[in-house]
């Protein structure tokens, strides 16, 4: 008579593994979705709420950005905006201004465009300008470009820094078009020494349903010249 085989100690263990190994797989499936879905969710939301998709803007021409064409058309710098508080007195700061042009897309309205907002990096990391969702497009809400001196430039440029729309001569608004270019301006506040040269431009319109989320254009500077006071550029 043939004696049973004799069993290791591992072999009950692994005849249990055999009978459930459809519930291990799913336990295992469960546990990775477990951590990979909030961090997916999270990494997600992050997007939505902040710069996290470039897309780079063209030297020269226009770039394809949420439906519309832009570019970037002239940078200027305005030494004469003196000591401006914001939190503390700047003393050598200067503004940088950016004048944008978009063309909208099939679909896109003035209402959209106006929900951009507008940002300058450099390499460092360093930012000037609000976050997307900021109160204003250019300014941070703690009032540190006094609105005076946004007035002046405005009124210098002749532009506004809505990117769909602007107040006209008879009060009514100019809103931009499918069929031609709308000009508009971001503006921030520098340290006089800052060189524009090698700095981005940036604008995100309506971080919350961009495609992907948080995707915005950026365009990197090139050198910038004087503002000449009273010389309005509308378009």
């Amino acid at each position: 008579m043939n004696a049973p085989p004799i069993q290791g100690p591992g072999a009950p263990v692994a005849g249990w593994a055999r009978r459930n190994r459809w519930w291990l797989a799913g336990a295992v499936v469960m546990g990775v979705l477990a951590f990979v879905l909030p961090y997916r969710s999270a990494q997600h939301e992050w997007g939505r709420r902040g710069y996290s998709h470039p897309v780079e803007g063209r030297a020269q021409g226009w770039t394809n950005y949420q439906g519309s064409r832009w570019r970037l058309v002239e940078v200027l710098r305005d030494d004469a905006v003196g000591k401006v508080a914001g939190g503390y007195v700047h003393a050598d700061a200067s503004l940088l201004l950016l004048v944008y042009e978009v063309i909208p897309g099939k679909g896109v309205d003035a209402g959209t465009l106006d929900r951009c907002r507008g940002r300058l990096s450099d390499a460092r990391g360093r930012v000037w300008g609000g976050p997307p969702w900021g109160v204003d497009v250019a300014f941070p809400s703690d009032g540190s470009i006094a609105w005076k001196t946004k007035s002046r430039v405005a009124r210098a440029l002749g532009l506004e820094t809505g990117c769909g729309s602007r107040a006209g001569a008879d009060v009514l608004p100019v809103k931009a078009r499918p069929t031609r270019p709308f000009r508009f301006f971001h503006m921030f506040l520098v340290p006089r020494q800052l060189a524009a040269q090698g700095l981005y431009g940036e604008i995100v319109v309506d971080p919350y349903r961009t495609t992907p989320p948080g995707s915005y254009v950026r365009f990197k500077l090139g050198a910038s010249r004087l503002l000449q006071q009273g010389a309005t550029s509308r378009n």
